[in-house]
């Protein structure tokens, strides 16, 4: 093969993936900014019911969120004030005491 056909091929080979990564780029913004118009539309248009519905909803969730982080900050206080309350052995440092 000649060097002007090799280096043609390869500018065509690069174009090609070039316009193939912008294209995959440029649809999935358009389907994005088409998903986020349907979405506040379908905001827009809700009923005061529904939009209570969906508060209900976020509540719920951040409530259990809430249960689980506090239920964690619990154990970990529980366990440091076991290492601080366990007596040190002779000889041996206890590691956080």
């Amino acid at each position: 093969m000649s060097q002007p056909l090799k280096a043609r091929s390869i500018v065509l080979a690069g174009s090609t993936a070039t316009l193939t990564v912008f294209g995959a780029w440029y649809g999935a913004s358009l389907k994005e900014n088409q998903e986020i118009k349907k979405k506040e539309k379908a905001r827009r248009e809700a009923t005061p019911a529904d939009k209570l519905a969906v508060l209900e909803e976020t509540k719920s969730r951040l409530v259990a969120k809430k249960t689980v982080l506090e239920d964690k900050i619990k154990q970990l206080e529980d366990r440091a004030n076991k290492r601080r309350d366990a007596p040190q052995v002779k000889g041996r440092h206890l590691p956080g005491t």
